[in-house]
């Protein structure tokens, strides 16, 4: 590989690191991730058009590198090759998300409302075909579908607005590490989706606001309250590990770290829902409260 990188990007690579099944190399001390993917040539270009875009505006995300041909992408094994240059690592804050709301992307439109009835009815079926195994799973799963089932009622009942804002599709290693400078966790979706995710990212790291929550919530119309208020019922994060342990590339006791927080973030949804307390679809909502 590193005589490929060369001839077609004149780069001399002295060593190629691993990682969390990222490859990685470094010239000059940037950071140059190796990326090797079938995803559709017109997702491709998007994402550099979109990355350029967004570096041009001064928001340091990753970067694609040109090779000798002046294209992004090389075609290697049936697969294109990309090399994407590190540009730093920011902290998530809404400021920094708010950088996004302001730049135009072609990204394919994320459909909360379509892709999480998709994603639950995955896992049930997957789930189908165990029996004993996976017990954390099988003791947890059906109060987090059921949160699940909660957000797509109340996402299905507004016609979503907005959804025209760069997103971060953020996985479960949101309280573990910082994924905002990734352009494959791009996505075009509602801007509140974001919001939300930092609001669970500050929780699982106790670094919760609740005075900033607050303004959030009283600056946001009751639509976005209401999309807010759905995705925060939605178990990504949990949901997002599932699949992860299904195809044996995470462990089952991982979930504990979510599972013992039911209670505490349980009391964090009493505390949103009394702050929307003029929204009716989510006072409906009984067993939260109080």
């Amino acid at each position: 590989m590193k005589n490929y990188i060369f001839l077609n990007y004149n780069l001399k690579v002295d060593k190629i690191f691993s990682k969390s099944n990222k490859k990685f190399f470094f010239i000059n001390s940037e950071k140059i991730y190796i990326i090797e993917t079938n995803f559709d040539k017109n997702y491709l270009d998007d994402l550099v058009y979109l990355t350029n875009n967004l570096y041009y505006n001064n928001i340091k995300v990753n970067t694609f590198i040109k090779n000798k041909d002046n294209s992004y992408y090389c075609i290697r094994n049936n697969n294109y090759f990309l090399l994407l240059k590190e540009n730093g690592i920011d902290e998530m804050t809404l400021g920094y998300l708010e950088k996004f709301q302001n730049i135009s992307t072609n990204l394919k439109k994320y459909d909360l409302y379509n892709e999480w009835c998709k994603e639950i009815d995955t896992i049930e079926k997957e789930l189908l075909e165990y029996n004993k195994e996976f017990m954390i799973i099988q003791k947890s799963v059906d109060y987090f579908i059921g949160l699940g089932e909660n957000a797509i009622q109340l996402i299905g009942d507004i016609k979503e607005k907005n959804s025209n804002s760069i997103g971060h599709y953020l996985n479960y290693k949101i309280y573990e590490t910082n994924c905002l400078n990734d352009p494959f966790t791009f996505i075009n979706v509602n801007k509140m989706y974001d919001v939300s995710n930092y609001i669970k990212y500050v929780f699982y790291r106790n670094e919760i606001d609740y005075d900033e929550i607050e303004k959030i919530i009283k600056s946001s119309s009751i639509e976005d309250n209401i999309v807010l208020f759905a995705c925060l019922l939605y178990p990504n994060v949990y949901l997002d590990l599932v699949k992860k342990i299904l195809i044996e590339e995470e462990k089952e006791d991982k979930l504990l770290f979510i599972i013992k927080r039911i209670n505490e973030y349980e009391k964090l949804l009493t505390i949103i829902k009394n702050d929307m307390n003029n929204v009716n679809s989510i006072n409906l909502i009984n067993w939260i409260s109080d």
